[in-house]
């Protein structure tokens, strides 16, 4: 796992004396190069009087070894030279050793070329990989690693401009690196993501200015154990700092590494002074070891003697194993474990180890997970409890007590990084691999769902959408083609999960009639959703100066469903006889395309049988049909035209229909209208249990391209465009506009925001005209998309004399005076004065220092950045532009 990490800067003692040393402006005393020294950095390198010169490749690599303490080491790796140019170089030793830690490589024909001088950026790519970082570069290029360098300190006070690093650059950035906490892994294993923190407190310069071990020996043998996983026995007392190797416990420098175990390994041990071991210093698979990664769903076939397995549809290879090949199952040495016992088609995982390409494996691990859904979770008392027939092995309840100091219990989300138990979250998939014995629980954890609707089955395969996913682990006869559910994956991307979708209302519109052959009637719904109030900070009482609440009523689909009609179902209306009484009528109908034409293009409620078959279909009795109603937003009521009068709540449902004929998809369905207030439209409601409250309103609109909305609050709705782009998204392989500006929030914060551009408007192409640097007057929808916009002003016309408008003010001119805080007669507040003059004279402004009511004031170039500003950065001679409304002053722009 990459972690975001901070700077951390070096403390270099400057020490301004005549004997320093002067590098790059930077002072440093001799005491500084003789620490160096003292902690054997320049051993084996000729440094003095030569620190202007340009180091050496072979120079630079035996100080990066001396800065690693790996001296001795490099010294036992003199021998066998690596690369063809080094055999009688005095640093071999040295290139070897980084060659093998991956810190330095050749120049790709077989050499190394030691005599060949280090270029700055070369230096900074060694020197990130020797601590540990190169796991959070952003790529292989020498650019990233430089910045890599001077983000975490290592190039801090030295001349980066030089193409050569010179001896006492050199110096200094190694000097840096001393003081940089390492990067170490946390996790590692070969099926797993590693896992990368910041070691706070593990630098070289603490490992240096320890007592160095006597010497170092080289040792091979394979892991046997560690934390988290074991061979022959299980040591509950093992430590995250332990490795087990042929049955010896080595203390490790550092965090040990995962996933060696069965893994025949080469190591370096410390000696100390009285022979015993000391810790490891590095370790590394021998190249003789073949991993095999085999996916349950793979093996083809498989007995005593080898597991075939899939590479390809057609294509199999094989695993061979003996008598003598050890079986790991679930973290456990399992005593009579056979493969009879995994189940291949859930989640079966197996890793083949051959640690001496005899082609035999010597070790085969095989983690076989479950898959269970959550429905709640302890975590005082870490416990899980499963949803109905999602148990763990016919447990509703897993205990996961990290405090048991004798079991083992491993997290990890879907990507394989480990995480902890507060990963998990109702609903979570949990696939768990649990030891015979119980005490090793592996755990992963995956919070990926979704929904739609059933288009496919095909054997173990079930497409969602546009989506197949894998679904062989449960039984799937009883998911329904063309019904929508609710499902949920495991970290494999298997699907464990499917819930169908039921709507908490019945009401419904019926769009479409699907008829494919006799007897398979469908019909396609529009599910209606509450209509949701936004309270929008705009209108003010100027008496009070408080914020009032202006309520935009928003109506909308919930979804699009589509349902089997059972062979007969019931049909009910209403009438009104000859004397205005409402009679209700019932019909028992066999499902044809003619007999559901009755209730095409119009609102029904529904009721289900228990096969999920629509069996009744009853329209609803209206309150008030096909009149033009006047919205008033205060009261939340429909009336005061040609219509009766009625009120909404938050329980009433409204439903979207589409009245152009070339509303097609299901995307122009999902549709959003804002009902504005004061304005009248066509609207039917239906109160069922005639409270006056309607259960159910229907409004019509041109869907295919939706409507823009009006700008009705310029205080809020108005900032400066600091982008304005066109997003791709690879996932939804769509490209929509986005427009970023900074703007007055809700409660009047002013912050850059960015905005998406409904793709349902008209105007949609129209927002590819705003540029950077306009100031514009927007609306949103009701999903907080750009609707609709204005431009008050376009940057390429900042400094045009405009004039006032009878509403809105659009004013450039020059400031010719400016009075801080003096009280309004006028509204018996206080105010700043600003006086602005141009063409037409002069105007003053007052300026309100009510936090909700005072204009933003920006401060802008002639390049189109923006910054925030206040009233008090407006002085004499300022050249700025004022937007309001009369003397109601909403943006003032000073132009710089």
């Amino acid at each position: 796992m990459k972690k975001i990490f901070a700077k951390i800067t070096a403390i270099i003692c400057v020490v301004a004396i005549s004997a320093g040393l002067c590098f790059n402006g930077i002072v440093y005393a001799n005491d500084m190069l003789f620490d160096l020294n003292s902690l054997g950095i320049t051993k084996g390198v000729v440094v003095e009087n030569r620190l202007d010169s340009n180091i050496t490749r072979g120079e630079f690599s035996q100080l990066v070894v001396n800065m690693m303490g790996q001296q001795e080491v490099a010294v036992s790796m003199s021998m066998a030279s690596r690369f063809t140019d080094t055999a009688d170089n005095p640093y071999s030793g040295a290139i070897n050793l980084l060659y093998e830690e991956g810190i330095v490589s050749g120049i790709g024909d077989g050499t190394f070329m030691p005599e060949r001088n280090v270029r700055y950026a070369e230096a900074c790519k060694m020197l990130v990989k020797a601590i540990g970082y190169d796991v959070i570069v952003e790529g292989n290029s020498l650019d990233a690693f430089t910045y890599t360098a001077g983000v975490i300190g290592i190039t801090d006070h030295i001349n980066t401009g030089n193409e050569y690093i010179t001896i006492k650059d050199m110096l200094v950035m190694i000097n840096n690196c001393l003081d940089i906490d390492k990067m170490v892994p946390m996790y590692y294993n070969s099926d797993i993501a590693p896992s990368y923190e910041i070691d706070n407190g593990n630098t070289f310069r603490n490992d240096l200015s320890k007592t160095n071990p006597d010497g170092f020996v080289k040792m091979r043998g394979i892991v046997t154990a560690d934390i988290s996983t074991y061979l022959y026995s299980f040591n509950p007392a093992l430590r995250n700092t332990q490795l087990e190797i042929e049955g010896q416990v080595f203390n490790y420098n550092g965090i040990a590494p995962l996933g060696f175990v069965g893994v025949e390994v080469d190591f370096y041990v410390s000696t100390n002074n009285d022979g015993t071991y000391g810790k490891i210093t590095s370790i590394k698979t021998r190249d003789k070891n073949v991993i095999t990664k085999i996916d349950g769903n793979d093996v083809a076939s498989y007995n005593s003697s080898e597991i075939k397995y899939y590479v390809t549809e057609t294509k199999t290879e094989k695993v061979k194993t003996d008598m003598s090949t050890i079986w790991i199952y679930n973290n456990d040495l399992y005593d009579g474990f056979n493969l009879n016992m995994v189940n291949f088609k859930g989640n079966a995982d197996i890793r083949a180890i051959d640690n001496d390409e005899d082609e035999i494996a010597d070790v085969v691990f095989v983690f076989e997970y479950v898959d269970c859904v959550v429905s709640a979770m302890n975590p005082e008392f870490f416990t899980v409890t499963f949803e109905n027939g999602y148990y763990y092995k016919n447990e509703k309840n897993l205990n996961l007590n990290e405090k048991d100091t004798k079991a083992f219990i491993e997290y990890y989300d879907e990507k394989g990084v480990a995480t902890t138990f507060d990963a998990i979250k109702e609903g979570s998939v949990l696939s768990v691999a649990k030891s015979a014995d119980g005490l090793n629980v592996r755990i992963v954890i995956c919070n990926k769902e979704g929904q739609g609707l059933v288009e496919m089955k095909d054997g173990d395969y079930i497409t969602i959408g546009t989506d197949e996913f894998y679904a062989g682990n449960f039984d799937i006869k009883d998911i329904n083609l063309g019904y929508n559910y609710i499902y949920k994956l495991n970290y494999k991307g298997h699907l464990v999960y499917v819930d169908e979708i039921m709507t908490e209302s019945n009401y419904a519109y019926v769009y479409e009639v699907q008829s494919k052959n006799l007897g398979d009637i469908k019909v396609k719904l529009i599910i209606p959703a509450t209509v949701s109030n936004k309270t929008v900070q705009g209108e003010f009482d100027e008496i009070t100066s408080a914020a009032a609440s202006s309520k935009n009523l928003y109506v909308r689909n919930e979804n699009i469903l589509v349902y089997n009609v059972a062979p007969k179902f019931t049909y009910e209306y209403w009438t009104t006889n000859s004397h205005g009484e409402k009679v209700l009528h019932s019909e028992r109908l066999n499902a044809t395309v003619a007999n559901l034409n009755k209730v095409l293009k119009k609102p029904v409620k529904f009721d289900v049988d228990k096969n999920n078959n629509i069996n009744k279909f009853s329209m609803p009795d209206a309150t008030t049909v096909g009149y033009r109603l006047y919205y008033n937003s205060s009261e939340n009521v429909f009336g005061q035209s040609n219509g009766q009068p009625f009120a909404i709540d938050d329980k009433t449902y409204a439903l979207c229909i589409p009245s152009n004929a070339d509303a097609s998809t299901d995307d122009i369905l999902n549709y959003i209208q804002e009902l504005l207030n004061a304005t009248t439209y066509y609207v039917d409601a239906y109160d069922v249990d005639e409270t006056l409250v309607a259960d159910l309103i229907v409004t019509e609109a041109a869907m295919i391209s939706g409507s823009a909305g009006s700008i009705l609050n310029y205080r809020n709705y108005s900032g400066i465009v600091t982008r304005a782009s066109e997003v791709y998204d690879a996932e939804k392989d769509e490209t929509s506009i986005q427009i970023t500006m900074i703007t007055k929030g809700n409660e009047s914060k002013v912050c850059e925001q960015t905005f998406t551009v409904s793709p349902l408007i008209k105007k949609y192409a129209d927002f590819k005209t705003i540029s950077k640097g306009d100031y514009i007057a927007y609306s949103l929808d009701g999903f907080d998309r750009l609707n609709s916009f204005e431009i008050q002003q376009p940057f390429n016309g900042w400094y045009e004399r405009t004039v006032t408008g009878a509403e809105l003010t659009h004013f450039v001119g020059t400031v010719v005076d400016i009075e801080f805080d003096r009280i309004s007669n006028r509204a018996a507040r206080w105010m700043d004065y600003l006086t602005v003059n141009n063409v037409n004279g002069l105007l003053t402004y007052e300026l309100m220092h009510n936090s909700s009511l005072k204009p933003v004031v920006y401060i802008m170039n002639d390049k189109a950045e923006v910054q925030l500003a206040s009233v008090a950065d407006i002085t004499f001679g300022d050249t700025v532009y004022i937007f309001g409304e009369g003397a109601n002053v909403y943006a003032v722009v000073i132009l710089r």
